[in-house]
């Protein structure tokens, strides 16, 4: 089978990546080391706060290295070097393995360091309002650049660029009108949404890297003079972040997202990808199937976990304190209903979650067929509905406004009924929103891995007319609330800063110690 441009590309770029890479495993070079007793102490901590705020394994990791900057920087400790304890405390927690890191990693990471340290305080701002939104802004992105330094995404760059690349070739736009720079930064985004499922800092990383590939190679004042006016080009990547197009694009990005796994799957395996690649491709199916099946048993598992432990303490923090003290209005009934049906309404919804039928094998194989032949003629289609009349879109989004007051009506009278105060009404209301919104999300992706057409019901439609409100609050909350969660913040603040310190001391005590029993021979 002749292979069309792009899967030769990918095939070509895995194997210069695998040659280049064993080349370098043959170089002894000096590795980076932690105490093992005080790793394993750390890595403790991490699992037991990651179930606080759970999130999936590379959102976890560049959390990890947010708080480790933040705190640094808190402290304003600027003589001293950060990449060094950055990445040591790294190791500790079990985001990277011990004895594995070059420490050339080091004066890499303090370069990026040093550029964001440069860019704060040399910054044009005007008040000191912008100074905190640029700042902010900056180490949100350079722990993205942190990350990728670290933990380099050289197989996800060669598939991104495979997809990019083929979609590129045959893509139409329908009822859409942008220019041809506009269209791949567009489509850009949308495969990286779409494969890897960055957070909104990550996805602002990659995206001002394919604008600007120079960013943060050079030092402080070059790479603020390529980005321009800082507080400009903020307000540029979020435009392009959010433009109205950008959900038609990641659709039709998200229905190829399996067939672009599953080529990654066979490349970087080292599967030949000839006329024999059919039998090989049911072995990679099985094997994606089956840890999407993981992942999301594990997603709604510490989705649920992590739900639980949120609704206990803010009925320890919020909704006792008000019903006892100033509604006086507490009842134990109440209480343990609002604490108990959040989760098991995750529960309900995760049984009622079903990944794709057998079916869909074939459908994804002959796609997979078609993007590897250099003769099929697939073409990506990226439509946007036709605008209706303003007239419409008012009785639409009226209509909508009614829907979402009918259903918090009726759910507010149901929990009156059970002697609930306006407080645990509220409380209740929201954790409900969250879990319906993260069901819907665990439920899209479940859906993600298949190419079968979902058949409209008149069940399904009663079921979105009365999430989505839900879904809609879920989304808002989670967004806004994720930012001010209280055990994280204690954990932030009154926690992490001692125990880390403590950390650091027990390592080195036990160097002072191993050190004495050398002395002795």
């Amino acid at each position: 089978m002749e292979k069309s441009e792009a899967i030769q590309e990918l095939v070509d770029d895995y194997d210069r990546y695998f040659k280049e890479k064993e080349i370098s495993q043959k170089h002894a070079v000096e590795k980076i080391h932690v105490d093992e007793i005080a790793a394993k102490v750390a890595a403790f901590y991490e699992k037991v706060r990651n179930l606080i705020a759970y999130s999936e394994e590379h959102l976890l990791r560049k959390g990890t290295i947010d708080r480790i900057l933040r705190r640094r920087i808190f402290l304003k400790d600027f003589e001293k070097n950060f990449a060094e304890p950055l990445i040591k405390e790294l190791i500790r927690s079990g985001h990277l393995a011990n004895d594995t890191v070059p420490e050339s990693k080091i004066a890499d990471v303090q370069k990026i360091i040093d550029n964001l340290i440069y860019l704060i305080e040399h910054g044009i701002y005007k008040g000191e309002i912008e100074k905190d939104e640029i700042s902010e802004w900056l180490i949100a992105i350079t722990v993205s650049a942190i990350e990728e330094e670290l933990f380099p995404p050289a197989k996800e760059r060669m598939l991104s660029e495979a997809m990019f690349s083929t979609m590129r070739s045959s893509l139409t736009l329908r009822n859409i009108e942008l220019s041809d720079e506009e269209k791949d930064i567009q489509l850009f985004i949308a495969v990286q949404r779409a494969l890897f499922r960055p957070d909104a800092d990550q996805l602002q990383y990659r995206l001002l890297k394919f604008i600007y590939p120079n960013w943060g190679t050079q030092n402080g004042g070059e790479t603020t003079g390529e980005g321009g006016n800082l507080a400009e080009l903020k307000h540029t990547l979020h435009s392009l972040l959010n433009s109205r197009v950008g959900r038609y694009f990641f659709k039709s990005c998200n229905r190829e997202k399996i067939v672009f796994l599953l080529l990654g799957d066979l490349v970087f395996s080292g599967s030949a990808i000839d006329d024999t690649f059919e039998g090989l491709l049911k072995h990679a199916y099985q094997d994606r199937y089956k840890r999407e099946k993981v992942q999301l048993h594990k997603l709604a598992f510490f989705s649920v976990i992590s739900f639980f432990i949120s609704k206990v303490l803010v009925a320890l923090a919020i909704e006792i304190p008000i019903d006892k003290y100033l509604a006086h209005a507490f009842s134990m009934r109440t209480l343990i209903i609002n604490v108990a049906l959040p989760p098991l309404l995750m529960l309900f919804i995760i049984l009622f979650i079903r990944l794709p039928s057998k079916q869909n094998y074939y459908l994804v194989a002959n796609e997979v067929r078609d993007v590897i032949s250099s003769s099929a003629k697939k073409k990506y289609v990226v439509a946007a509905p036709k605008k209706r009349s303003w007239i419409s879109e008012t009785f639409v989004r009226f209509a909508y406004i009614i829907t979402l007051c009918a259903v918090l009506y009726g759910l507010t009278k149901g929990l009156m009924l059970l002697d609930f105060s306006v407080a645990s009404i509220v409380i209740f209301a929201l954790f409900t929103s969250m879990v319906i919104a993260t069901g819907v999300r665990i439920n899209n992706r479940a859906k993600e891995i298949s190419l079968i057409k979902e058949k409209a019901t008149l069940g399904n439609f009663l079921i979105d007319l009365v999430s989505i409100p839900f879904m809609t609050i879920g989304k808002w909350a989670i967004s806004g609330l994720g930012k001010f969660n209280i055990l994280v913040i204690v954990f932030n603040f009154l926690i992490e800063l001692p125990f880390q310190l403590f950390v650091e001391f027990l390592e080195n005590f036990r160097g002072f110690i191993k050190a004495k029993k050398e002395e002795a021979d």
